[in-house]
């Protein structure tokens, strides 16, 4: 049975089909052996262009990059500032306040430009919060209101009075503490036990 042999060289696109024979020792043209053949060039050619081409590898282009994740949104949460529980009132407004009746009233008269009256306000927020109802508790810029607090015969700042049924009925000047307010306050509003020695307040009569 006869074998064939077949070289394919990639290069030149062909490829190279030498004579066949029975054995290795067979001769063929002539006895001429296949390698002395192949190099004498008694070898023919065979047309490859009917076999398929081969083509080189196909290379995938590399994924594309993805697009960078937007930064996450910034939140801008907006928190109320606490409401204040003192009001700030005008001269109108503090002539309205002190012809009603129905709760004594603890006035703050004060400046912006004060030191003590700066360092009262929150002590007298915490008055405020603890009396609830039972008082108003009212500021009034005495810059702005110099009529009010000409009336009232304001002399130092800060000056708080305690009114009832429209009447001064204690001023204290000087900064004080939410526990010496709220001592004053129960003591002259309410009927409640002398508070202890504060310094720069005074008692009023009722007029």
């Amino acid at each position: 049975m006869r074998s064939y042999i077949f070289a394919l060289l990639a290069s030149g696109g062909s490829a190279l089909t030498l004579h066949a024979a029975a054995s290795s020792t067979a001769r063929v043209s002539g006895g001429v052996s296949r390698c002395a053949a192949a190099q004498m060039g008694l070898v023919r050619q065979v047309n490859t262009s009917g076999l398929p081409a081969q083509h080189p590898p196909s290379v995938l282009p590399p994924p594309a990059a993805s697009p960078p994740a937007p930064p996450p949104a910034r939140v801008c949460l907006l928190v109320p500032s606490p409401r204040s529980l003192v009001r700030q009132v005008n001269t109108a407004e503090f002539e309205e306040e002190i012809q009603d009746c129905s709760t004594p009233i603890i006035l703050d008269v004060f400046a912006v430009w004060c030191g003590p009256c700066q360092l009262m306000a929150p002590q007298l927020e915490l008055v405020a919060e603890k009396l609830g109802d039972k008082v108003r508790v009212l500021k009034i810029d005495a810059d702005d209101e110099p009529v009010v607090a000409s009336t009232l015969r304001v002399q130092g700042l800060p000056t708080v009075m305690f009114i009832n049924d429209m009447s001064v009925v204690m001023r204290a000047e000087g900064a004080l503490m939410a526990d010496e307010l709220e001592a004053l306050a129960d003591h002259h509003l309410f009927g409640g036990p002398p508070p202890p020695q504060i310094t720069g307040g005074e008692s009023v009569s009722q007029q």
